[in-house]
């Protein structure tokens, strides 16, 4: 039961990181054209930050869940690359 409860709760983080990136994302588009001003978010520095978090939480959801289903560990690999390669642009201020 204990393991249900996790998987479902970092599904519903995973979820949760999604709907939160795809905010992030329409408030810096809305910025960056001059619709509206919403201040610190005139750069990417958040975009970035949410796109992280979640590759980290998808990846950590889907090691996880490969215990069920084998073919989600490259998918986790993939996430976990993809986030370390967004962390390497944070780390070096593109944004």
């Amino acid at each position: 039961m204990g393991e249900d409860k996790g998987e479902k709760l970092l599904g519903t983080l995973s979820w949760m990181s999604l709907f939160a990136t795809l905010c992030v994302v329409v408030l810096t588009v809305l910025q960056m054209n001059g619709i509206i001003r919403i201040p610190g978010f005139g750069e990417y520095l958040w975009l970035e930050l949410m796109i992280f978090m979640g590759l980290v939480l998808w990846g950590w959801r889907f090691a996880v869940n490969s215990r069920r289903y084998p073919d989600y560990r490259k998918y986790s690999m993939a996430a976990f690359l993809f986030a370390a390669v967004q962390l390497i642009f944070l780390l070096s201020a593109v944004y």
